[in-house]
């Protein structure tokens, strides 16, 4: 039988030994450095919504479809969804489960979407993450 061992109780810094092996860092730059790296990130993904709505805006104006909308009943009417089973979700949910979705002020906040497009706004963001 294979004993697993959990460090998950121990208190305190840890050994000097076991900062030194996995990288404590004490530098202060690396804290302002990683700041400014999130907040570039928030700052983009708003611009990237403002972009998404200006283009939304002139689909709809043009007579298209869209992807957004003002309220769920537009939503379901414009994808036909009892006929088609697509789902509407508020975009709000999605912007929630965002990285720095807390700090997002986005115009989308409000409308809704299909659920495969808020899952690719998910998707698309996360991936943005890991790179």
């Amino acid at each position: 039988m294979l004993k697993t061992k959990s460090f998950e109780k121990a208190k305190g810094r840890g050994s000097k030994v076991f900062r030194e092996l996995f990288g404590e860092i004490q530098d202060p730059r690396y804290s302002i450095f990683n700041a400014m790296t999130n907040l570039s990130a928030v700052a983009r993904t708003a611009t990237y919504f403002d972009d998404v709505v200006a283009q939304n805006a002139k689909v709809q104006q043009g007579g298209g479809r869209g992807f957004f909308w003002d309220s769920e009943e537009l939503a379901k009417a414009a994808v036909n969804s009892p006929g088609t089973g697509i789902q509407i979700q508020k975009i709000d949910d999605v912007l929630q489960k965002l990285p720095g979705g807390n700090s997002i002020v986005s115009p989308l906040s409000g409308k809704y979407t299909t659920k495969e497009i808020a899952d690719g706004i998910i998707k698309t963001q996360m991936i943005l993450v890991q790179v």
